[in-house]
């Protein structure tokens, strides 16, 4: 990710970093359910595009 425009300092403090992983080590980070789920959907969705 990058920034690219924009001011943060009239923002909620919610986020205060963004990384990227292996699609793996998403789903073992994070730390709410549903969101391992979207990881876990994504995955799937990325192996039936890619053929894996």
């Amino acid at each position: 990710m990058e920034y690219t425009h924009g001011d943060v300092k009239n923002y909620d403090s919610e986020v205060n970093d963004c990384q990227w992983f292996p699609i793996d080590d998403a789903i073992k980070t994070v730390e709410y359910k549903d969101e391992k789920e979207i990881l876990k959907k994504a995955k799937k969705m990325i192996a039936v595009q890619c053929n894996i």
